[in-house]
């Protein structure tokens, strides 16, 4: 059986756009491509998330063309990764987003991770202190080193 993971936005947008992990987010999609792919789950408004972070980049920070902004979301759109519906995790992403005072968006991989029982790749530190604090797994980006 493979290795399977639940990857927020916050990590998988890095191997589009220049940031910290940018080499370990790439290392991690290239892993789809291997003989033995892990298998990377997300939740649907995760394509969401990463079109705006491209659009930011685009209008708001012009550090990317439309173009280049364009075909990473259409290599993002196109990889081997499992996309979960939003709508069943809703109820349990609520709880832990008043629970927690994280936004549903940064909750809803959370509930996702529940379900699936598997680690959690993230970028974001607000939201990896709270996986820790109710028992979630972390797999560190870094975990995803480059090839030398």
């Amino acid at each position: 059986m493979s290795e399977q993971y639940a990857v927020d936005t916050s990590a998988l947008i890095q191997a589009y756009i220049e940031d910290n992990h940018t080499p370990n987010a790439k290392e991690m999609i290239a892993r789809l491509l291997s003989e033995t792919p892990p298998e990377l789950h997300i939740v649907d408004i995760a394509l969401a998330e990463a079109a705006n972070v491209l659009w930011k980049r685009v209008v708001l920070h012009k550090q990317l063309s439309a173009d280049v902004a364009g075909k990473a979301l259409t290599n993002l759109c196109d990889l081997p990764i499992i996309v979960h519906e939003s709508s069943p995790l809703l109820s349990e992403a609520l709880k832990l987003g008043i629970g927690h005072g994280l936004a549903i968006y940064d909750v809803l991989v959370l509930a996702l991770v529940r379900e699936l029982d598997c680690p959690l790749i993230t970028a974001d530190n607000r939201q990896e202190a709270v996986a820790g604090q109710i028992g979630i797994a972390i797999k560190p980006i870094t975990d995803f080193a480059p090839s030398p």
